[in-house]
């Protein structure tokens, strides 16, 4: 009252967290979160001052403090990481709390990428393998024993295309089938969509399914290029076919049976696997006689005999396939013709013309029986029968292995004596 400078102190303070100003009072507590936690509701604490004006006065006030539970939620001072990556890639993220209470934190991470969430005490730092591409917020949640607050980080995954694998090289006859297995690795846990381009001018394969099967019809070194496509990214792997040229494969038929002289049917065939080939056709029928360019074909031989027909069926790329056929030509006797039955007189020249015609090409021979005990061996003979009657004469051509016949009918007359002059020698008397 009297204006003198006080000096204050205080007594029975708190254990700790707390100051006090000698000069003008002040005095200021932080109560720790067990003391607050263990006396809530209760009178804590009774603190007790002295004021003292140095000369004798002194001054004495107490004060009743009730601690009240009024919890103070973390705070979230930092939230860090990498914030771009590509999908298959590991990121790290880092984040740093604080708490008034000093209670323990719980620090929650959620992805946003549809995994699970990672929590744990004091989690501070950790990673993620980011297996889609695409913008996701990464949502830190920190929780003491009440409250709790969010903390956000946007990121970026960067798609990666697969990595494909088409496999080795492959070798392999024209019509034959290639069997193609193609894998890929993805570093995203994308569905991929598989396509093979077998470089042969053919339509390509698209499907889930990796693996293809294909026939090349021609020869040649193909390129078969596999791709594999993540609905965002692809890339490709090739390999290199070589489909190596089949010789084709001829078939001349069966054996065949026919007569010389008359026509005798062929019939050839061909199969190449190499459908775009083109061909050339031989046939080489055993008798010096050769025919191109004809699978089908008659063919007449002109003497009989056992005989090797050959069929050649030649590619594009020059290579052959052959086939033989045994061919029987049986010989034919020859078609004889006497000629007319005559009738003449005895003793007059008769001239026979006889025909005879082989279907072969065979040296024919002949032989007259004028049926009178005499033989001739010329085609067109002539003859004198000498004595009257009916004379069958034969006729035969003789082919060296078969022989052709016929008759005819000689009616030769009798012929009365003639006079040709009368002489005498008479005596009248």
């Amino acid at each position: 009252v009297d204006g003198d400078t006080l000096v204050y102190t205080l007594q029975n303070p708190p254990a700790d967290g707390w100051t006090f100003d000698n000069n003008s009072g002040a005095f200021t507590w932080t109560p720790s979160y067990d003391e607050v936690t263990s006396q809530q509701g209760q009178r804590s604490t009774r603190l007790f001052f002295v004021a003292n004006d140095g000369n004798g006065g002194v001054g004495l006030g107490e004060v009743d403090i009730t601690l009240l539970n009024t919890n103070r939620a973390p705070a979230v001072q930092t939230l860090s990481g990498d914030t771009e990556g590509d999908e298959g890639e590991t990121l790290m993220f880092v984040a740093s709390a604080t708490d008034a209470d000093a209670q323990t934190l719980t620090y929650t991470w959620d992805f946003g990428d549809g995994g699970p969430t990672q929590s744990g005490a004091d989690l501070t730092e950790v990673t993620r393998l980011f297996t889609q591409s695409g913008m996701f917020t990464l949502t830190l949640t920190v929780t003491d024993s009440e409250d709790t607050v969010e903390d956000t980080l946007e990121l970026l995954i960067d798609n990666v295309a697969p990595v494909p694998n088409a496999g080795g090289d492959q070798s392999v006859g024209e019509g034959d089938t290639v069997n193609l297995s193609g894998t890929a690795n993805d570093p995203g846990n994308d569905t991929l969509t598989y396509t093979w381009d077998f470089g042969d001018g053919s339509e390509p394969v698209t499907g889930e399914n990796s693996n293809a099967a294909h026939q090349y019809v021609d020869d040649g070194i193909y390129t078969a290029t596999f791709t594999a496509d993540d609905g965002e990214d692809q890339d490709s792997d090739s390999i290199e076919i070589t489909v190596n040229n089949v010789a084709p494969s001829a078939d001349a038929g069966t054996n065949l049976t026919g007569d010389e002289g008359s026509p005798i049917m062929f019939t050839g065939s061909f199969d190449d696997p190499g459908t775009l080939d083109t061909h050339t056709i031989l046939w080489d029928l055993g008798d010096e006689t050769t025919v191109e360019g004809q699978l089908a074909l008659s063919h007449t031989y002109p003497q009989d005999g056992t005989y090797t027909a050959v069929l050649t069926v030649t590619d594009n790329a020059n290579d052959t396939g052959t086939d033989e056929v045994t061919v029987t030509v049986v010989n034919v006797p020859p078609a004889v013709i006497a000629g007319n039955d005559q009738s003449v007189d005895e003793g007059i020249v008769v001239i026979f013309d006889g025909t005879a015609t082989d279907p072969g090409d065979d040296t024919l021979t002949y032989r007259w029986d004028f049926d009178d005990g005499e033989i001739s061996d010329i085609e067109d003979p002539t003859h004198v029968f000498t004595a009257p009657g009916t004379y069958v004469v034969s006729f035969e051509a003789h082919d060296g292995d078969d022989t052709g016949h016929d008759t005819l009918v000689v009616s030769v007359a009798a012929v009365g004596p003639t006079v040709s002059s009368i002489s005498h020698d008479a005596t009248l008397t």
